[in-house]
């Protein structure tokens, strides 16, 4: 609860607003941290064709991330007797995150058999678009604050064993 002290303002309305800010801190310690996700689950897959054939080498795969709606901010209530205070067993929820990545891989033997190499290209968060994600609200409901999404990223690496 932000406040904004003017002229005009007296000095209850002005304790009342920091009380509930102090008070919302109380409620909440000993309780799940809000910015956490409670639920969250990833999937991931991977097919490597036979070891014979134009597709000898080659792998591809997946994967899926799924994270639950998050807690973002808190009503306010005006209590007559006591004056504002956070509602915090209603929360203003931000929408669950779903992700997808992919990936494409190579192996094969050189310099006589003697040294692995592998290549492999990762794609991740395939079709995210520009786009911004509330983390916070005011009292009121309206977004106070927004994180950019992760954008789409490309990958190639190599690796030798030996």
């Amino acid at each position: 609860l932000r406040y904004q002290a003017s002229s005009t303002d007296t000095l209850g309305n002005f304790t009342s607003s920091v009380f509930a800010s102090i008070q919302k801190e109380y409620l909440l310690d000993g309780s799940k941290a809000p910015e956490l996700r409670r639920w969250r689950w990833n999937g991931v897959t991977r097919y490597a064709f036979s070891d014979e054939g134009w597709l000898k080498g080659w792998a591809v795969g997946g994967s899926a991330r799924w994270q639950d709606r998050i807690a973002i901010g808190y009503p306010v209530i005006v209590d007559p007797f006591v004056g504002p205070r956070y509602d915090v067993q209603r929360p203003y929820y931000g929408k669950a995150e779903m992700n997808y990545d992919a990936f494409v891989t190579y192996r094969r033997k050189i310099f006589r058999d003697r040294i692995g190499w592998s290549a492999r290209l990762n794609v991740r968060n395939i079709g995210v678009q520009n786009k911004l994600i509330p983390i916070s609200t005011e009292p009121d409901g309206s977004i106070a604050a927004y994180r950019i999404a992760e954008p789409v990223t490309w990958t190639l690496s190599n690796s030798f064993s030996f």
